[in-house]
């Protein structure tokens, strides 16, 4: 990609120190840790080189920040055994067998059967891979302030999106996979695609798309990984428009293929307008415009309350603790298509049907307002409970006027800890993807301040934990 879009640094400065992205794909540790049996021997001269002898011998190769891609080694055996391989992103889960932080369970390790003595080469197999990225130091957008804490979460955020762009061919495959990992299942169209996690979600995730297509853009310059990304929902829709069953867009990408979100179908839709609101990229919209048409309908056609709200039946979502029926958050992107709207043409059920023209209600602010509280409730019942997302997307999406934004801004300050905002409807957790959307709501209330400091405590205690991967 960096051969494609930047081929050069675009210029200089203070900033530079603060890239995370090699120089070189070809990448070496940074160190080793202590030996953690005595059977193993570091050479503090060559942080690379080691000597393991004995069953059971370990040592651990630090790197610095994260990476991943095919694991090279050259060694020099002067008899047969067996070499192990384990992944960790934590110094908590350093051992013989890989962390959990790639799938609901723990990776296990890689091994190869050495037979021979003298000198050799272990190179890990392609579908084993651990993510990669390409070498994208020379990127569109740089940063630079004061605030030295600043300047590196926004290059560790550029860094996140880097190794999020992989190859096609590089998705994690669950189906039949009970142990170990597999990341060789298609993703989508194109040579690289944006997928929800290097490791984990290594799949494409439209409820991502608010966040990613803008960030993409204004840091890395590459949004040709989120057309891929968006395209590929609408290849998966295509197929059930065809079989004229419904419009909807997948939850995720293949090889998941989740289904059955409502939310995550308007995030389709939603990621669409973003996309084509920074490349201007109209050959894109035409060419996916009837099924744009279809998705709205298919939404639209959920509107079944006489109070114009819409009625949540595909309830996958992000990591809420409940969806359903008349959901606030639902509401919010709901409401946002018609901020982004760009249908102009009548729209039509999944077997051709026309429908009537979408009319806009503003139901939302009427039903699942809490004027007690001064803040939306979770629904358009009568709970207590006051969600931070469909909080901050209001304010984010343009539905409540000044009065009503500057008391959202103000209770949203509620959920505050020394490390972050926690989501009450995800109770005592603390979800950063909904919390940048609180950064943004802040921003748009001119309390800037509060949006700095929300930064801080949420990113700030994951780029200063020593429990992770970090730059030298």
């Amino acid at each position: 990609m960096a051969q494609i879009y930047w081929p050069n640094t675009a210029f200089s400065g203070p900033w530079e120190k603060n890239i995370y992205a090699p120089a070189s794909r070809t990448v070496r540790p940074a160190s080793t840790l202590s030996e953690l049996k005595a059977n193993a021997v570091t050479d503090s001269s060559h942080p690379y080189k080691a000597a393991l002898h004995g069953n059971g011998s370990i040592i651990v190769f630090v790197f610095g920040i994260e990476v991943g891609g095919i694991v090279h080694l050259d060694y020099t055996s002067t008899g047969s055994g067996a070499l192990g391989l384990a992944f960790t992103e934590a110094k908590n889960w350093i051992g013989e067998q890989s962390d959990s932080s790639s799938a609901l369970y723990h990776d296990g390790a890689l091994y190869a059967n050495i037979s021979s003595t003298g000198k050799g080469a272990y190179v890990m197999p392609d579908e084993y891979l651990r993510a990669t990225w390409s070498n994208l130091r020379a990127y569109q957008g740089y940063f630079h302030c004061s605030d030295k804490l600043l300047n590196r979460i926004w290059y560790s955020s550029a860094y996140t999106l880097q190794t999020n762009e992989v190859p096609v061919d590089t998705g994690r495959v669950t189906k039949g996979v009970t142990s170990g990992w597999l990341n060789n299942g298609t993703l989508g169209p194109g040579d690289t695609i944006i997928v929800d996690g290097a490791k984990r979600d290594r799949e494409v995730w439209p409820g991502d798309k608010g966040i990613a297509v803008p960030s993409a853009f204004v840091s890395l310059g590459d949004l040709e990984s989120v057309k891929n990304a968006l395209q590929i929902m609408y290849n998966t829709q295509l197929r059930r428009l065809q079989n004229k069953t419904t419009g909807a867009f997948d939850e995720s990408g293949p090889p998941l293929s989740q289904k059955d979100s409502d939310t995550y179908h308007m995030w389709s839709m939603i990621g669409t307008y973003k996309y084509v609101l920074h490349t201007n990229d109209t050959d894109f919209l035409l060419e996916n415009w009837a099924s744009y048409k279809h998705a709205m309908g298919d939404i639209y056609g959920k509107v079944t309350y006489s109070s114009g709200l819409l009625n949540v039946t595909g309830t996958r979502d992000w990591a809420r603790w409940q969806q359903g029926y008349n959901n606030s958050e639902a509401q919010m992107n709901y409401e946002h298509l018609f901020l982004c709207r760009l249908e102009t043409q009548p729209i039509y059920t999944a077997d051709g049907a026309p429908r009537p023209p979408i009319s806009r209600k503003q139901s939302t602010p009427t039903y699942c307002w809490d004027e007690s509280y001064g803040a939306f409730k979770d629904n358009a019942t009568n709970t207590s409970l006051h969600p931070q997302d469909a909080n901050s997307m209001a304010i984010m999406f343009g539905v409540v006027n000044e009065e009503r934004t500057a008391s959202i801004s103000e209770k949203l300050l509620k959920n505050w800890t020394p490390i972050g905002a926690v989501a009450p409807e995800l109770r005592e957790n603390i979800a950063l993807f909904i919390s940048s959307f609180e950064i943004q709501s802040h921003f748009i209330a001119h309390e800037p301040a509060r949006a700095l400091y929300l930064i801080r405590r949420g990113w700030g205690w994951y780029i200063n934990t020593r429990m992770v991967q970090r730059a030298p």
